[in-house]
């Protein structure tokens, strides 16, 4: 395809979106969730225009109102893009995303009462969370662990131990075991995260060999795994929400330990309630962990407040040292050399993940440090609007539209050549 017809489907794309969400009134037209693909023809007198809906029987309806309003939709086009004319418009449904929404409203139908049911088969339970967990994965991790052990079932965290984090005054890493056992567990349970190959490459080929396997997770779910049950929910802003929603529906009572781990993980994932997975149901589950004893300022303190002077000098070398692609995308790369001349940690760069991507002119920031020698962990952010989960997806990685990550390996060299070229193969 030509870059002067990707360049009119990225501004088509664009411009449809803007006039079917804010300028057609039609109720029937809330049941789009996006325009994933337009494809105009060589010629520019056709358009194929495919979107995704919230439910199938509602396909007939939505394609109906947009066909009948292509002469509206037109003329407000004529206003935005350059164009010598306006091609004719087919309004279609993507079936692939229909696909996916199906797979995933199957998925979905699982109950907490269905959640019980599964843990509480099992005699011993092994828990994990994704490679570099943040907040929200220690707070679904410990969530996970106290619903196992409320319904009598033994429960054991696993990953790899983490020295001098920032979250270590927060939650009880102490309790973070690393020597797992298959044989030892009739129950694996993935918590904030919905692929194995996401969870540390030390245990992933033993979870494999398991063959019951529960996943916990809010995270969009592309594919399923072989001997794994699963309860997704990407409509609730985190992993700790969505087991303490669970942990609410059985009517088990917290204690404000575990309340206190699940408000961290939900301050997390909603970037203190600042970001756009932030609704009226965010605020009522954290009112409801607010009436257990929450200390709010020390979390924060904890987080936010008590950076070491080798978190600033890391700081520092982020700002001193990030590049920028093509105006809108910027990357920063540092090696376990450059942490150790710095005096700081792996942890320690988890703190500053936001802020190249909160300068204004910036749509995508990516991360990348040095976790061991030659393995590099890639931390995208993105203003919304733009996906970064598609890039993280594509090398096997994943998270969300706004923040997600991936894994690349070689010398440091080699990590910066290889980011670059991502941001610039980046469509606009």
């Amino acid at each position: 395809m030509s870059n002067r017809l990707d360049r009119a489907n990225s501004e088509l794309q664009k411009c449809l979106t803007e006039i079917i969400q804010h300028k057609m009134n039609d109720p029937r037209l809330d049941k789009v969730i996006s325009i994933t693909e337009v494809d105009v023809s060589k010629d520019f007198r056709y358009c194929k225009v495919k979107i995704s809906v919230l439910d199938p029987k509602d396909i007939e309806g939505v394609t109906k109102v947009l066909q009948k309003s292509e002469g509206f939709i037109k003329r407000e086009l004529k206003e935005m893009v350059d164009m010598p004319f306006m091609p004719k418009f087919n309004f279609v449904v993507d079936k692939k995303s229909l696909e996916i929404l199906i797979f995933l409203r199957r998925l979905t139908t699982m109950n907490s009462a269905d959640v019980k049911k599964i843990i509480t088969s099992a005699k011993k339970a092994a828990i994990f969370g994704h490679t570099s967990p943040d907040m929200d994965c220690y707070g679904s991790l410990f969530a996970a662990k106290y619903l196992c052990e409320k319904l009598g079932v033994e429960a054991h965290i696993f990953g790899i131990n983490t020295e001098h984090s920032f979250m270590d005054q927060i939650f009880d890493y102490k309790a973070i075991e690393s020597d797992f056992s298959p044989e030892s567990f009739d129950l694996v349970i993935l918590v904030d995260c919905n692929k194995i190959s996401r969870i540390d490459e030390v245990f992933a080929e033993k979870v494999k060999t398991c063959n019951n396997i529960l996943v916990l997770d809010h995270h969009s779910l592309q594919s399923k795994e072989e001997n794994v049950q699963y309860f997704v929910d990407e409509n609730i802003c985190s992993a700790s929400m969505l087991i303490g929603n669970i942990i609410r529906e059985l009517k088990i009572p917290l204690n404000d330990t575990v309340a206190a781990y699940m408000f961290t993980g939900v301050v997390g994932d909603t970037g203190r309630f600042c970001h756009t997975n932030t609704d009226s149901s965010v605020f009522e589950f954290a009112s409801y962990l607010l009436k257990y004893n929450v200390d709010i300022q020390t979390i924060y303190d904890h987080i936010y407040r008590s950076k070491s002077m080798g978190q600033i000098k890391i700081q520092k070398f982020m700002l001193n040292h990030f590049k920028v692609v093509k105006d809108h995308y910027c990357y920063v790369v540092i090696s376990l050399k450059d942490l150790n001349r710095l005096g700081g940690y792996t942890e320690d760069v988890k703190m500053f993940f936001d802020d190249l991507r909160d300068v204004k002119d910036f749509y995508m920031a990516f991360f990348c440090y040095e976790v061991e020698k030659g393995k590099y962990l890639v931390s995208c952010r993105s203003r919304a609007g733009h996906d970064v989960c598609v890039i993280a997806t594509k090398f096997g990685g994943g998270g969300h539209k706004c923040a997600s990550g991936f894994t690349l390996y070689g010398n440091k060299g080699a990590i910066k050549k290889q980011i670059r070229k991502i941001c610039e193969e980046i469509e606009e």
